[in-house]
Protein backbone atom coordinates (compact mmCIF):
# COMPACT_ATOMS: atom_id res chain seq x y z
CA UNK A 1 0.00 0.00 0.00
CA UNK A 2 1.35 3.43 -0.96
CA UNK A 3 0.90 6.79 0.77
CA UNK A 4 -0.66 9.31 -1.21
CA UNK A 5 0.11 11.85 1.44
CA UNK A 6 2.35 14.43 -0.48
CA UNK A 7 2.47 16.18 3.20
CA UNK A 8 5.76 14.39 4.22
CA UNK A 9 7.47 15.61 0.90
CA UNK A 10 6.41 19.51 1.39
CA UNK A 11 9.54 21.35 2.18
CA UNK A 12 6.89 23.73 3.96
CA UNK A 13 6.08 21.24 6.51
CA UNK A 14 9.49 19.62 6.89
CA UNK A 15 11.12 20.54 10.67
CA UNK A 16 12.73 23.50 10.60
CA UNK A 17 17.05 23.29 11.60
CA UNK A 18 18.57 24.60 14.42
CA UNK A 19 21.22 27.65 13.33
CA UNK A 20 24.40 26.98 12.76
CA UNK A 21 26.04 28.94 15.30
CA UNK A 22 29.35 30.44 14.62
CA UNK A 23 30.65 32.48 17.49
CA UNK A 24 30.50 34.40 20.36
CA UNK A 25 29.77 37.76 19.26
CA UNK A 26 32.14 40.15 20.73
CA UNK A 27 29.53 43.22 22.12
CA UNK A 28 26.70 40.90 23.51
CA UNK A 29 25.21 38.63 21.51
CA UNK A 30 26.53 35.99 19.04
CA UNK A 31 26.37 35.24 15.23
CA UNK A 32 25.47 32.41 12.99
CA UNK A 33 25.55 31.23 9.48
CA UNK A 34 22.84 32.65 7.53
CA UNK A 35 20.79 30.51 4.76
CA UNK A 36 23.25 32.33 2.02
CA UNK A 37 26.12 31.82 3.55
CA UNK A 38 26.80 35.12 5.49
CA UNK A 39 27.38 35.91 9.12
CA UNK A 40 24.01 36.46 10.59
CA UNK A 41 24.69 39.35 14.04
CA UNK A 42 22.01 38.17 16.53
CA UNK A 43 21.65 40.52 19.82
CA UNK A 44 21.68 39.34 23.01
CA UNK A 45 20.61 41.59 25.65
CA UNK A 46 19.00 41.66 29.10
CA UNK A 47 17.98 45.04 30.87
CA UNK A 48 16.07 45.64 33.78
CA UNK A 49 15.45 41.67 34.08
CA UNK A 50 14.02 41.64 30.39
CA UNK A 51 15.39 39.54 28.19
CA UNK A 52 15.74 40.70 24.32
CA UNK A 53 17.23 38.70 21.95
CA UNK A 54 16.71 39.61 18.34
CA UNK A 55 18.26 38.83 14.75
CA UNK A 56 19.94 41.95 13.06
CA UNK A 57 17.84 42.92 9.66
CA UNK A 58 19.66 42.08 6.38
CA UNK A 59 21.48 45.60 5.86
CA UNK A 60 23.96 44.70 8.87
CA UNK A 61 26.30 43.16 6.76
CA UNK A 62 29.89 43.74 9.23
CA UNK A 63 30.46 44.00 12.91
CA UNK A 64 30.76 47.52 12.29
CA UNK A 65 27.00 48.03 10.84
CA UNK A 66 25.90 45.66 14.18
CA UNK A 67 27.54 48.00 16.62
CA UNK A 68 25.34 50.59 15.32
CA UNK A 69 22.51 48.51 15.82
CA UNK A 70 23.37 48.33 19.07
CA UNK A 71 23.92 51.63 19.87
CA UNK A 72 20.25 52.09 18.20
CA UNK A 73 19.18 49.54 20.50
CA UNK A 74 20.84 51.14 23.40
CA UNK A 75 19.27 54.29 23.34
CA UNK A 76 15.79 52.51 23.53
CA UNK A 77 15.11 49.23 23.72
CA UNK A 78 11.56 48.47 23.48
CA UNK A 79 11.03 51.51 20.40
CA UNK A 80 14.03 49.70 18.76
CA UNK A 81 12.27 46.26 18.95
CA UNK A 82 9.18 47.59 17.34
CA UNK A 83 10.81 48.92 14.76
CA UNK A 84 13.36 46.28 13.47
Amino acid sequence: MTNNDDTNNDPQNAPKSAPKWLDKWKVLGRTKLGKDGRTVYVLEQEINGKRYTKTLPGHVKTEDDALAELALFRRDPDAYWLHV
